[in-house]
């Protein structure tokens, strides 16, 4: 894959969480997450619910790029690098679902409250809600 070079924050609005996969060599994907971020100790998160993917640093800039320079990047180009199938059902684990192709996947909304449960944090810690749409 060449690399997700075009991530873009917009507001947090209840969307649904979805991936288009093209698979191969390159492999793209395209899809909008929900990103939460916020500090733990000393440290911020940054954290992609719907996959289970976190990146972390000493600011929250630093926890955001983790996540999608390294994190995400490594994740897909993993996928899309396997079969249908086996992302089919490693994506399945995580409770997305097949939206019309093979190619095409949806996973629920994630909520704050679904973050804190999550990661056991206080009710009162701060939470940064956005989507993050992904282009190849």
């Amino acid at each position: 894959m060449n690399g997700l070079r075009n991530y873009e924050e917009q507001p947090l609005d209840g969307q649904p969480n979805w991936l288009r996969i093209q698979f191969g060599r390159p492999g793209s994907v395209e899809g909008l997450l929900s990103i939460f971020t916020f500090s733990e100790g000393e440290h911020f998160i940054a954290v992609a619910p719907a996959l289970k993917l976190t990146g972390y640093g000493s600011t929250v800039e630093e926890a955001k790029y983790m996540l999608r320079y390294v994190v995400l990047e490594d994740y897909f180009e993993r996928i899309t690098a396997t079969s249908e199938a086996e992302a089919f059902a490693e994506l399945s684990k995580l409770g997305w679902s097949m939206q019309g192709s093979a190619r095409d996947f949806t996973s629920g909304y994630v909520d704050r409250d679904g973050v804190l449960r999550n990661f056991h944090l206080p009710a009162d810690t701060e939470i940064e809600e956005q989507a993050l749409a992904l282009a190849a």
